[in-house]
């Protein structure tokens, strides 16, 4: 049964409404995604253990460095959890007193990408922020990697040095630019509904030729009206962008996390206890997100389809309400250039 024209009205507006909820989701995650790690949360004072925020959104965990001493329960090797984000590298340790149960070793550097995860450097480093011994981290030390003495009393650095291992760095660098041009996309797309409803002169520009034979073009062309059809063009080609920037970003990031998640499988046969998991958290926000952005170029598909649809009747002439006088509404296609919804 053919819809109404108040129907398909209703319809085109609460595509509309989810369409701009995916993409104020996608906005979200994104934000999450770049904050996740890089900022303390102080617990209750003074006993109460801080966390890294968004430590859930971590890239990579894994245990190390103080033993647990629970011989009753053998999965519960380590005390601390040391957490990989795209912009942080930290660890949480819960048993320990208020000021070091939580910090951060690598951070961002304003906007510009922290210094790279380097293994086993690293841990030292990590070991000298929660203020261990010297005895227990010198020999991963920037003076023993450079030819100095060191030895390390602590079990697990110690196995980590016995392994004489080449340094290796675990960078973010390249993802974290996928994900600033994901968030230029997402603003370029906030400037296009600005140009749409009320200056269309910033949404204005010249396409080659190629493109606009194709329906490529990603802007108002300088013969053209803004259109119902134009504007589903603009708004679709910045959507797929955003679906191919965003994928590229997530999936880069996701490999070098399974890149490092398969170093530490190979060092953890070795030490064992470690427990290296990639984090499904970030995993399902990632997919959930995709998902939220392909759902928005959907919807807009099929509101456009409904702006171009007719009834029978109205094909005829005729309104559907009264069945009595020739139609004097306008068509959907009519109302749909007044409507300037997403």
């Amino acid at each position: 049964m053919a819809l109404s024209p108040l129907q398909r009205k209703l319809t085109r507006h609460a595509l509309a409404a989810v369409a701009v909820l995916c993409l104020v989701f996608t906005s979200a995650s994104l934000l999450l995604t770049l904050e996740a790690g890089t900022l303390q949360l102080d617990g209750d004072y003074p006993t109460g253990p801080a966390r890294l925020i968004l430590s859930r959104l971590a890239l990579v965990r894994f245990k190390g460095i103080i033993a647990s001493g629970n011989d009753e329960d053998p999965s519960a090797s380590y005390q601390v959890t040391l957490l990989w984000f795209l912009n942080a590298f930290g660890w949480e340790w819960p048993s320990a007193s208020w000021d070091l149960s939580c910090g951060i070793v690598h951070n961002i550097n304003g906007l510009l990408p922290g210094a790279a995860l380097t293994l086993p450097a690293d841990l030292g480093q990590t070991a000298a922020r929660m203020q261990l011994p010297m005895s227990d981290w010198q020999c991963l030390s920037s003076n023993h990697a450079n030819g100095g003495n060191g030895i390390c009393h602590n079990p697990f650095l110690a196995a980590w040095d016995a392994e004489d291992l080449t340094p290796i760095s675990f960078s973010t660098a390249p993802a974290l630019w996928l994900f600033y041009f994901t968030g230029i996309v997402l603003f370029a797309i906030l400037l296009q509904e600005i140009g749409i409803r009320w200056l269309p002169a910033l949404i204005s520009c010249y396409c080659p030729s190629f493109m606009s034979r194709n329906g490529l073009c990603p802007c108002l062309k300088t013969d053209e009206k803004l259109t119902p059809e134009v504007r589903t063009r603009m708004r679709t080609w910045y959507l797929v962008l955003l679906a191919i920037s965003y994928t590229a970003a997530s999936t880069v990031l996701t490999l070098k996390g399974l890149a490092l998640v398969q170093f530490l499988r190979r060092m953890d046969s070795k030490i064992g206890g470690m427990d290296p998991q990639l984090g499904t958290t970030y995993i399902k926000l990632s997919a959930f997100t995709l998902i939220a952005i392909l759902l928005s170029v959907l919807f807009l598909r099929v509101r456009r389809y409904l702006e171009q649809k007719k009834s029978w009747m109205e094909q005829q002439g005729v309104d559907s309400t009264t069945l009595t006088e020739p139609a004097a509404k306008p068509t959907d296609e009519e109302e749909a250039t007044q409507d300037l919804l997403i």
